[in-house]
């Protein structure tokens, strides 16, 4: 297996150098004006193919005059052309060699009837690519959100996150400041259009400004640049309506304040629309501590059987009765100083009815069908805290962050299958308080890093079901009306490393040392109750008293190249981790030692100003966590009962990608394209006892098995802008192949799937434009060399924008969902009526929804031995009116 590794390595490294061979000539000058023998600035020069307008390479002239054009072209002669305002063009025609030319550029005055000054759409300064908003703003667009979505190369996911060329973005600025902290969408969603003047990516992004220059960065971050210093905006919108059963509401209160010192948003949003409002306050960047990405870190131990959901906009089927609250403070302070305060509060309760068809694969062709009635009460109630101090400044780097979370959800459902009716109350708070702390010293000419992270958290959890499920396996007999299985686990978790980082010549080296301890306790017991007593399962197999101590000390190397357009990285981490695993009552424990060693290779290649590859190879090792073992059994829903009576999984992963990147703001055309392949090497396999009733019993074997992961990720997006509008396409190919244990036979599964998406995005004329996005899923199961049927699922969405006079707006929305399960489609379609008025634009808005009344949705998705079909009762027609004020 290792020499496999290290065969397509050494095959991903040399292909970029071996198959790609370029000539690149370099044209250096100065321009200057002619009478007055001083430098000019900013003129724009390019190169073109011989007597055409092609443009194979361009720049501009710095404040002394000088410029720099590097171009690729197959050609014995150029054109060079130079322009800038107020002076007459020139155009000359030059052999394509490394050469010298200088420019005296004399005056030139155009008496123009009539001038329409129209912005360049997308203009590159370094690594800074800027977007105006005014070139792809239309009637129609009210906040933010509105703008980043057309931008070609940028992709906003169905979540909110923001990806560029298919990364997500690392940070999320306004003016240059980090107000949100990853929470982007509470931003994006409400900050007013007319406030801002671009939208700004930055390449190869350093958030720590200390680093730059030293650690190269290959995320982009994005910015917004604002029309004035001070900046007050936002919105109010107040909405009311009906639908055949209820009054409703939407009610969003955003106030936002930007200067040159502080920054200020809140906001105050209810409804009982659909409006998943929450989204709002997840975290979307990727965090640097642990927990720090927001809601996703809550995993509960116990559910109850919820609807999936669908793969179809929130608004259709989400019922909801809402209530947000945010206050995001930024201040700078005195020495580069800031302080940043944040807190979140939501309270959410949530309806979900339908049915769900669920069908187990066998390891045979054999296959168990079970259909449940679902009516499900979620209660969602959470409260999030964050002081940051921080100072970031080219000299000195500090961050402290200190957060509280605290969530008390709950759940409660009622399910109908064949076997009569079953209800389900589900308690699942958790708490967590942690601190984490960095900072940089300069040590002469070399930096040194104190990094310190710690955290504590409580989970007290609880699952109700009645009738009892698992009775034989539980010895309970016929007068037992109901079970409770009661979790408790805390954890005490702390990181802290020093770091040392020194450059010299494009080298960088950074030598990390730090160490890892993480302490968890479960305790868990499942109590029988009659109408008499309530008693605790006799047997001790039924309990959990477990102590779990994992520890890690490690060393981490890394070595960065970078000169012009090469950029190669090197890590190497060596980890002892220790393991000390003990549950008493059971007579179970496991001391476990490794030491591993991780390495990862990088390279990124700039073959021109507008294509980049990249390849990178790694092999890294994973242990189990507590939820992967232990040693009682543990009911986590009313048909489904584990146990990980097993050693600690261990996985050796080995992955290698390569890809390529191309953008070019002239023409405004971005693309990417990547593939990447792992595999996984585990030493336990997963076991699955499927029961005639549908009940699972999961368990694990010592048994080694292996896992592989193919994936091809590619899109191109180009906006024209005569006529203002914006394509995009791509595609997502993937193959999973792995191992599973199915009723006492051991099952090859195979995965297979392809995702092409499309989105156009235009504004035809004054009165017209329209949007559409196009997406099919197409996935096949194989289990045991069987094909399992293919599921083909396909969302089409249109709107129609109208503005028949000046302030007159009407919109059709209409969303068509289509699955091979189901013979007939989902047809919704929503009107917009939008009346502006008043000088400060106040919108009247009456939106008619499902006007059809389309009343449930079938979707259908799949795991590695089930498919799933899944009826939901959608939101019925409502009608609400609306006044949008912007602030």
């Amino acid at each position: 297996m290792k020499k496999s590794f290290y065969y397509c390595l050494t095959i991903i490294l040399v292909f970029p150098f071996g198959q790609v061979s370029f000539s690149q000539t370099i044209i250096t000058g100065k321009v200057s004006d002619k009478a007055q023998n001083k430098a000019l600035s900013n003129a724009i020069i390019t190169v073109n193919k011989l007597n055409t307008e092609i443009t194979i390479g361009y720049g501009m002239s710095k404040p002394s005059g000088q410029y720099e054009i590097k171009s690729n072209a197959n050609a014995d002669s150029l054109t060079l052309n130079i322009k800038m305002l107020g002076y007459a063009a020139q155009r000359i025609n030059i052999a394509n060699k490394n050469q010298s030319i200088n420019f005296e550029l004399e005056e030139s005055s155009i008496e123009l009837k009539e001038v329409k000054v129209k912005p360049d759409p997308i203009k590159k300064y370094g690594d800074t690519l800027s977007y105006a908003v005014s070139a792809f703003k239309d009637k129609n667009d009210r906040v933010i959100a509105d703008i980043i979505k057309k931008l070609p190369g940028i992709e906003v996911s169905p979540n909110g996150q923001i990806l560029y060329q298919g990364e997500p973005i690392n940070k999320y600025y306004i003016e240059g400041m980090d107000l949100l902290e990853g929470r982007y969408k509470l931003a994006n969603e409400n900050l007013n259009v007319e406030a801002v003047t671009d939208v700004e990516i930055l390449e190869n992004h350093q958030p720590v400004r200390m680093l730059n220059g030293v650690v190269h960065s290959e995320k982009a971050a994005l910015n917004l640049k604002l029309k004035k210093n001070i900046t007050t905006t936002g919105q109010v919108s107040l909405g009311a309506g009906i639908d055949p059963a209820y009054l409703l509401r939407d009610v969003n209160i955003t106030p936002m304040l930007f200067t040159k010192n502080t920054q200020f948003l809140a906001t105050y949003q209810t409804n009982n629309v659909g409006r998943n409002s929450a989204s709002q306050l997840v975290r979307l960047t990727p965090g640097v501590y642990r927990g720090e990405s927001g809601i996703e870190n809550k995993q509960d131990w116990v559910g109850i059987q919820k609807l999936t959901n669908p793969a179809f906009k929130e608004n259709r089927w989400l019922n909801n009765n809402s209530h947000i609250g945010s206050i995001n403070i930024l201040k700078k302070l005195k020495n580069n100083l800031e302080l940043r305060l944040i807190g979140d509060y939501t309270n959410d309760v949530q309806l979900q009815t339908g049915y769900t068809k669920t069908t187990f694969f066998g390891s045979e062709a054999d296959s168990i069908t079970l259909l449940e009635n679902k009516r499900n009460d979620l209660y969602f109630n959470n409260l999030k805290t964050d002081f940051t101090l921080q100072k970031n400044s080219a000299g000195k780097y500090l961050k402290n962050s200190l957060q509280i979370k605290a969530y008390w959800d709950s759940q409660t459902g009622i399910l109908r299958n064949t076997n009569g009716t079953i209800i389900q109350q589900v308690s699942v708070p958790f708490y967590t308080l942690s601190n984490n702390y960095k900072d940089f010293f300069k040590v002469g000419k070399s930096l040194l890093t104190l990094n310190s992270s710690i955290s504590l958290e409580r989970k007290p959890q609880q699952l109700s079901v009645s009738p009892v499920p698992f009775a034989t396996l539980l010895n309970a007999d016929k007068f037992i009306q109901d079970i409770q299985q009661n979790v408790l686990q805390s954890s005490f978790f702390t990181e802290n490393s020093v770091q040392y980082l020194k450059s010299l010549k494009g080298f960088s080296f950074d030598t990390q040392l730090g160490f890892l301890v993480e302490k968890q306790a479960l305790e868990s017991d499942i109590l029988l109750q009659n109408l008499i007593k309530t008693r605790s399962v006799e047997s001790g197999e039924f309990r959990n008293n477990l102590n779990w101590l994992n520890q890690k000390y490690y060393v981490h190397l890394q070595s960065r190249y970078r000169k012009q357009k090469l950029n190669i990285n090197l890590s190497t981490l060596l980890n002892f981790r220790r393991f000390a695993i003990e549950d008493a009552a059971l007579s179970k424990s496991e001391n476990l030692n490794r030491l591993t060693f991780e390495p990862r290779l990088g390279l990124n290649y700039d073959l021109n100003n507008y294509l980049t590859i990249n390849t990178s190879a790694s092999k890294s090792n994973s242990f189990g966590d507590i939820n992967q073992m232990y040693y009682g059994y543990l009911l986590t829903t009313y048909r489904e009962i584990k146990r990980m009576n097993v050693p600690l999984l261990q996985t050796s992963s080995y992955s290698t990608s390569a890809g390529i990147n191309y953008r070019n703001p002239v023409n405004s055309t971005f693309a990417s394209f990547t593939y990447s392949y792992s595999f996984r090497e585990n030493n336990l396999l997963f076991t699955n006892i499927i029961n005639p009733n549908g009940s699972v019993e999961r368990n694990a074997i010592e048994q080694d098995n292996n896992a592989y992961n193919q994936s091809l990720n590619g899109s191109v997006s180009k906006y024209f802008s005569k006529i203002k509008t914006t394509l995009s396409i791509g595609t997502n190919v993937f193959k999973q192949q792995s191992q599973q244990f199915i009723n006492n036979g051991l099952t090859e599964v195979i995965m297979n799937g392809i995702s092409p998406n499309l989105r156009f995005s235009s504004s035809l004329s004054k009165w017209f434009g329209l949007e559409y996005a196009y997406k099919l899923s197409s996935i096949k199961n194989i289990i045991s060399e069987i094909p399992k049927p293919t599921i083909i699922q396909q969302n089409h969405d249109l709107k129609l924008n109208f503005n028949p006079a000046e302030k007159w707006y009407f919109g059709i929305i209409t969303e068509l969902y289509i699955n091979n399960f189901n013979a007939t489609q989902n047809l919704f379609s929503d009107i917009i009526f939008r009346k502006t008025v008043g000088k400060k634009k106040i919108d009247l808005e009456a939106i008619g929804s499902n006007i059809f009344n389309s009343e449930s949705l079938l979707s259908v998705s799949n795991g590695a031995f089930n498919y799933v079909e899944t009826s939901y009762d959608l939101r019925t027609t409502q009608v609400v009116f609306k006044a949008r004020f912007p602030l």
